[in-house]
């Protein structure tokens, strides 16, 4: 959607990094590396692993604290860089 022009941000919070932790390799390796989507789209995902992780999330991206703008910082693992 967001190449299309119709949504222009829309970030994915996934819940438990262990069981999405296959997902995000796939996205990161083979995808990524095969130009099928920009480094800049998996920026969009946020892994949390509690409930509380998943609020600050929601409100980074609202604009509630910590990103500029109400735009996450990238994408995180429990509140640091996700690999």
């Amino acid at each position: 959607m967001s190449q299309t022009g119709k949504v222009q941000h829309c970030p994915v919070i996934v819940y438990g990094s262990e069981y999405w932790a296959g997902l995000l390799d796939w996205l990161h390796s083979p995808v990524l590396a095969q130009g099928k989507v920009a480094p800049k789209d998996l920026e969009l995902f946020q892994i949390c692993d509690s409930p509380e992780q998943v609020i600050e999330s929601i409100l980074v991206i609202l604009g509630g604290k910590d990103g500029a703008e109400g735009q996450p910082t990238g994408p995180t693992v429990h509140g640091r860089e996700a690999q």
